[in-house]
């Protein structure tokens, strides 16, 4: 953790001064509330408001500032941060002088008396001028936000959280004294804040946001955040105590090891596992934690280490190589795997290229070349489709879970709006079209499929790497262009579904020419004419079955996966997601699949 806090209005409090200057100077009546807020609106609304507004500030934060009280709390928060090794900074939007005064008061140096007057500088808080950032414009102001890396920041203006360039990773905590816990007191002022009744838990239109209305709740949400860090390492030091037993089981060379969170998938949680040796330089890996769930039948990490290591023994290296993986009595022991570091860059939809198309199919060749000349210990792939009708019931299934979700939010609201009059009508549509194509090509709903392929699933360039170097402890493999990546839902499946999937895959975003290329290299090397003709037929359920994949951060049972990756959803992204579906919807009711057929 490390906290930033914002000065004015924060730390100090300018109400009670304020109103007793404006009052002076006639800018307002005596019965304007007594906060800076209606205050600045009642000024700004007079002849010359602005500038009649800058020069009471000017006065307030300049040789006023000694009547300036400090806000409730801020010592016990200092003290809190300091006890608990916190770093914590100031950080301020000041500039030196005022804008209508500018060879009055230093406002800065001002600033720096007013705290050393109320003590704030001592051994409890642990203060220093060294951890006092005053900066000349906002701009600068979160460039030092920044600099420091503060994952908390305190602020009492909204605005500052909604600065373009802010972190998106810093958690926000918006300090609002006259916030409204009690809707129904109208003595509380409420105007422009947000109608919340509980700051902890009700969501805010801006990510990783929380109101407080004091600085006891604000230390109460830093100690909580500190009693998570101390979970999250015993949990790390539970993982890298098994990561160590596992090396123990290998040859690999490690005096000590050394584990670093990295950016993963959205199910699991990854770390770049760092082996260090008086004899040899330090070898990389990446070791995944996978997730487990009673509700969540699925054996993530046994189909992807045992995938992985059937590829690798048929000599296919565009994938990591597998080490060794833990074998789990019970529920409280880690599953985990090691495999090779790859490092690469990820491709963006932007930069795929014809030859990345060819590539992405002739691994999927490759893997089925296996397949015909070695029998394989493989079962069905995840949601495997052999008929169309296994198409049809996990559209139902996924829409009975979406279905059973809360309705009591707007964006709930908007989800439930979104599948009763948009997406059931197309289901509608879509399945009596089905029907009427399967007759044609005298087939039925259970009709299997003409011939299966051992498909990855989640297949394509979001779960690839260009290489810079691929690393297979003590040596070098030779380097490969792109690596594939992820295949915890490997196994066997209706080669539609896989085309389908890959055309469809809304972190892909292929072009229609791209689109074309892959599945007529499939279509082709399939050389069924069946199979051909029924693409028809299945890419639009695919593309159903995609509407409400991409709700899924609806789903409480699927947003346990992402708490435990790391990836809580918020409300934005739920909106993004539906924003997502709609188009993914608009996408299926617009195109005709014939087009990507050998037709």
């Amino acid at each position: 953790m490390i906290i930033g806090i914002d000065f004015d209005n924060t730390i100090i409090n300018y109400d009670q001064l304020i109103y007793s200057l404006a009052l002076q100077k006639s800018f307002i009546p005596p019965a304007t509330n007594q906060n800076k807020k209606d205050i600045r609106d009642t000024i700004r609304k007079l002849p010359n408001g602005d500038l009649k507004w800058q020069e009471i500030q000017a006065q307030a934060y300049g040789d006023f500032i000694s009547h300036a009280i400090l806000n409730p709390g801020i010592q016990e928060f200092f003290q809190l941060c300091h006890q608990q090794n916190i770093p914590y900074y100031i950080i301020s939007h000041k500039t030196k002088y005022s804008n209508l005064y500018k060879t009055g008061t230093d406002l800065q140096k001002a600033a720096l008396n007013w705290m050393a007057e109320q003590k704030l500088f001592n051994t409890q808080t642990g203060l220093t001028t060294q951890q006092i950032y005053f900066e000349p414009t906002q701009e600068q102001k979160i460039a030092r936000i920044k600099i420091l890396n503060c994952t908390h920041f305190i602020d009492d203006l909204e605005e500052t959280f909604q600065f373009p360039t802010f972190p998106k990773e810093t958690k926000k905590i918006l300090y609002n004294p006259h916030f409204n816990k009690n809707p129904q007191n109208k003595n509380n002022n409420t105007e422009n804040t947000p109608k919340h009744n509980n700051t902890k838990s009700m969501p805010n239109p801006l990510n990783n946001l929380h109101i407080a209305s004091s600085f006891q709740e604000i230390s109460e949400i830093i100690t909580a955040g500190i009693e998570q860090e101390k979970e999250e390492r015993k949990k790390e030091d539970h993982i890298k105590k098994s990561a160590q037993e596992l090396l123990n089981k290998t040859e690999i060379p490690q005096e000590t090891i050394t584990l670093n969170r990295i950016e993963g998938g959205k199910n699991n949680q990854v770390y770049l596992l760092t082996t260090k040796n008086r004899n040899t330089k330090p070898q990389k890996y990446l070791l995944k934690v996978y997730y487990s769930h009673p509700n969540d039948q699925r054996n993530r990490l046994e189909t992807e280490f045992t995938s992985l290591s059937y590829l690798w023994e048929q000599g296919i290296r565009t994938i990591p190589k597998p080490i060794i993986k833990s074998s789990p009595v019970t529920t409280n022991q880690p599953k985990i795997a090691l495999y090779t570091f790859i490092e690469g860059t990820k491709i963006t939809p932007e930069e795929i290229t014809e030859s990345d198309i060819d590539a992405a199919a002739s691994f999927l060749k490759q893997i089925n070349k296996t397949r015909q000349s070695s029998p394989t210990p493989f079962t069905n792939a995840s949601d495997a489709c052999f008929t169309t009708q296994d198409y049809i019931n996990i559209i139902h299934r996924r829409l009975q879970h979406l279905n059973q979700t809360p309705n009591h939010t707007a964006i709930q609201h908007k989800l439930h709006h979104f599948l009763t009059h948009q997406f059931l009508p197309q289901l509608e549509k879509t399945l009596t079209k089905t029907k009427s194509l399967l007759t044609e090509q005298q087939l039925t709903l259970n009709t299997p499929c003409p011939e299966k392929i051992l498909s990855p699933c989640d297949f394509g360039f979001h779960n690839a790497l260009r290489t810079l170097n691929l690393h297979t402890g003590n040596s070098q493999t030779k380097q490969e262009p792109m690596i594939f990546l992820d295949f915890e839902y490997f196994g066997i499946d209706d080669p539609l579904k896989t085309i389908s999937d890959f055309l469809l895959h809304p972190a892909m975003q292929l072009n229609e020419t791209n689109k074309k290329i892959f599945s007529t290299n499939i279509l082709s090397h399939l050389n069924n004419p069946k199979t051909n003709q029924r693409l028809q037929i299945i890419y639009p359920l695919v593309g159903l079955i995609w509407c409400l994949i991409i709700l899924n951060e609806f789903v409480p049972e699927h947003q346990s996966r992402r708490n435990f990756a790391n990836h809580p959803a918020e409300e934005k992204t739920k909106e993004i997601q539906l924003e997502k579906a709609q188009q993914m919807l608009n996408h299926i009711q617009e195109c005709n699949p014939q087009i990507y057929t050998n037709t």
